[in-house]
């Protein structure tokens, strides 16, 4: 008996595509069988998508996509409308997570976090999200070795509403900014003039700073915002889609552990930079650069979002 769209998931996928990193090959998990099923893709820049051989569940499934970063809309459209209730599980690199089901528990990592200031729940893109009124509230984790990413590779993650850009408000971090003292950790943030940028601090006390284009972000709409450190590259991915990259390349080394706790919504120092909106599926991956497409994976599954169980 086939399981019901809510115990589907897609585990891994199968795929060659020129326009990444490099050709992935795994196998789709149904949970109860495996996608098996000869299917070819094309898609055109519409997004219009053609498949082959047949459609049925228990098949396997291998597609072909000449560009997915061209072909990624229709693509998505197409592939997960049998999939679009099957959730994704999470990564094995996945250390925390903090999902905004009515609950700061760290579904992973076990770093419970605190609701601040008048700090809620409200419609999240997956179920519910914390909702922030860009005044006071915000999300405390704390400063425990499991949040520390130390000299490592990680990826930082999360669905994002903002209902106002106004000014720069801080999506996640663990970050000391400068001033009388160094500066020291990481964060992803939005600027005043909306770009999305990941810095992380040098051993001297100067930040390194990747930023997108300006005006990266308009209010009203869910956006799955990426940051991530992979050796001595630094890159932004807004939706699955990378839109900055950087070296880091300072002689004097890196200090990305910090003494500030872990924060979503807001900076440590007084002026608070606090987050206007929605945040959702806030992830940490600790030791781990998750690669462009699972995070465009993420994306396009978007509400049925990280498997619970």
């Amino acid at each position: 008996m086939r399981r019901g769209a809510q115990d589907r998931q897609i585990r891994s996928y199968r795929s060659r595509a020129p326009g990444w990193n490099e050709p992935r090959s795994q196998r789709v998990d149904q949970g109860d069988g495996h996608i098996r099923a000869d299917r070819s893709v094309s898609a055109d820049l519409a997004g219009s998508v053609v498949f082959g051989a047949n459609e049925r569940w228990g098949d396997e499934l291998a597609f072909t996509v000449g560009d997915l970063r061209e072909a990624r809309l229709g693509w998505a459209a197409e592939i997960f409308s049998l999939a679009r209730a099957a959730c994704l599980a999470p990564s094995a690199g996945l250390t925390s997570w903090w999902t905004g089901d009515g609950t700061t528990v760290d579904r992973v990592g076990g770093q419970t976090a605190a609701l601040r200031g008048g700090a809620g729940y409200g419609q999240g893109i997956v179920r519910s999200a914390f909702r922030l009124d860009g005044v006071d509230d915000y999300l405390r984790v704390g400063n425990a070795p499991a949040v520390d990413v130390d000299l490592g590779d990680f990826t930082v993650a999360a669905w994002v509403r903002f209902d106002s850009i106004e000014g720069e408000q801080v999506i996640v971090e663990k970050w000391l900014q400068g001033g009388d003292v160094p500066s020291e950790g990481w964060t992803l943030t939005k600027l005043e003039d909306g770009a999305i940028r990941l810095a992380v601090s040098a051993a001297d006390g100067y930040e390194v700073a990747t930023d997108t284009e300006t005006g990266a972000v308009e209010p009203g709409r869910w956006y799955l915002i990426t940051g991530r450190r992979s050796g001595s590259e630094m890159t932004v991915l807004i939706d699955g889609a990378v839109r900055a990259s950087g070296s880091l390349d300072a002689s004097s080394g890196w200090v990305l552990s910090s003494p500030t706790p872990l924060l979503v919504g807001r900076r440590s120092d007084d002026r608070g930079l606090f987050l206007d909106g929605s945040v959702d599926e806030v992830q940490l991956y600790r030791g781990t650069a998750v690669s462009d497409f699972e995070s465009w994976l993420q994306w396009a599954v978007g509400p049925a979002g990280l498997c619970r169980s």
